[in-house]
């Protein structure tokens, strides 16, 4: 953006004429201003400082392709209202004493991103049930007017913006949620670690522990983002094997993986379209539970009563020795946790063995046992169903019967596990399944700041 675009820009912000006692505090989250009848949302801190008084802001009154997005400008100053004189008086003093606003900042120069702030408050409505709402998207959902990169600069470059928009996306647009971005993913959804596999771009940090835990793949800007930032509300990702629930779980967020099918993923790019599936990442129940009946609808059934059952897998057990003092921590923590979901369901919990009841219950006794079944299920289907590049030779390396072989698998899988391990509800509308099941992925989480041998 160069400097006379900027400058007009702000000329017109100017002749608003704000009250700066509009601003209100949210929590000590950052601002909230009331310009020409819309809530803009100001973070607590800025991004480059100067001297003077409160924050101000103008709007341009535009919005960008339906979208919601507002775009903003916040000058560091006392005035209430200003013409163009004045402005030019608050530029100059800028320019002198700040470090940052200065030429090259009109200019725009040294800029990747533009920033963009989203009204604020939730005010849903029977119509617009997330009205309000901020809400990240995993770039791997088209949105029309933009590229999406798939977490790939090559494609991004390759690729002019979208003329349509992912299914799931438009469906949060039409109930009101306001997108204030796209955010990162690995590399066309894939596994990837950091330090090991990012390479486009760079991983984003994980806001939990001292600032280095790995945020897990691959709706990570989705985890980081939610966990970071209190002004966002809701992020979307997606879920093939694990996707959304690494990440949560790693950013101590809600996260879900639905029921494949639940909602038509068009426009979005496919990863292993046997297992994927669109969800959200979000730190408010309330809020998860709105966009879930938004992005779901009649697909989607609100049960009355908890499970009769409560089973976990890999969790520690009582009396068990650690191996290390970090295990002996997470088992503490752990067991703390399984206590009081115990004490709330009033049940007890039973550790489940899936590997144990395949060998008692599989459909034919020829079969090999669960680990040798499923052992090239999960990456032949994430690169014989993918864009072919290099990445999976893989896939490419396979007959094309072998998908089929992967398939049946899986589908034999999914019908044990409903048979034996989750069955349904026995046709008893009051609770989804005859039990619950939590696990963990233990303690091994990586480090972005250990290279991997």
């Amino acid at each position: 953006m160069g400097s006379p675009t900027l400058l007009t820009f702000l000329a017109a912000c100017a002749l608003v004429g704000i009250d700066r006692t509009s601003g209100q505090d949210v929590l000590n989250t950052g601002a909230t201003l009331f310009v020409n009848g819309i809530l803009y949302y100001l973070p607590g801190k800025s991004f480059s400082s100067g001297h003077g008084g409160i924050y101000a802001t103008c709007a341009s009154g535009s919005t960008t392709s339906g979208l919601g997005l507002v775009p903003i400008t916040v000058v560091n100053s006392s005035f209430v209202a200003s013409d163009l004189a004045a402005l030019e008086t608050i530029v100059d003093t800028f320019s002198k004493q700040d470090d940052v606003w200065g030429e090259a900042f009109l200019s725009g120069e040294g800029l990747s991103r533009c920033t963009v702030a989203a009204p604020a408050l939730h005010r849903g409505s029977a119509s617009k049930p997330l009205a309000g709402v901020r809400t990240g998207i995993k770039d791997i959902f088209n949105i029309v007017g933009l590229q999406t990169s798939n977490g790939n600069r090559a494609f991004e470059k390759l690729y002019p913006p979208r003329n349509s928009t992912a299914f799931p996306v438009q469906r949060l647009i039409d109930a009101g949620a306001i997108l204030v971005g796209k955010m990162k993913t690995s590399q066309f959804a894939n596994g990837e670690i950091a330090t090991a596999d990012w390479v486009d771009y760079h991983e984003p940090l994980n806001p939990c522990g001292d600032g280095y835990q790995d945020t897990s793949s691959s709706s990570s800007g989705p985890g980081s983002g939610i966990g970071s930032y209190p002004w966002l509300d809701l992020t979307l990702g997606s879920d093939t094997g694990g996707s959304i629930r690494g990440p949560s779980q790693v950013q101590g967020v809600y996260g879900n993986r639905l029921t494949r099918g639940l909602v038509p993923l068009t426009n979005t790019m496919p990863l292993a379209p046997e297992l994927d599936t669109a969800g959200f990442l979000v730190c408010d129940p309330n809020i998860w539970t709105t966009a879930a009946r938004v992005m779901y609808e009649d697909a989607l059934t609100f049960f009355p009563q908890f499970p009769p059952k409560l089973q976990t897998i890999n969790f520690p057990l009582l009396g068990e020795v650690a191996s290390d003092s970090t295990q002996a921590e997470a088992n503490t923590i752990l067991l703390d946790f399984l206590a009081k979901i115990e004490a709330f369901l009033y049940l007890r919990a039973s550790p489940v063995n899936y590997t144990l009841l395949w060998d008692q219950n599989k459909p034919d006794p020829a079969l090999p046992p669960l680990s040798v079944l499923l052992n090239r299920t999960y990456p032949t289907l994430v690169s014989k169903e993918q864009i072919k590049n290099a990445r999976w030779a893989f896939g490419d390396s396979l007959p094309a019967s072998e998908l089929d072989v992967v398939v049946a698998n899986k589908t034999l899988f999914r019908n044990f596990w409903e048979a034996y391990v989750l069955p349904a509800g026995n046709n008893n509308t009051a609770y989804c399944s005859d039990s619950l099941i939590l696990y963990t992925s233990g303690v091994n989480i990586p480090y972005r700041n250990t290279y991997r041998e």
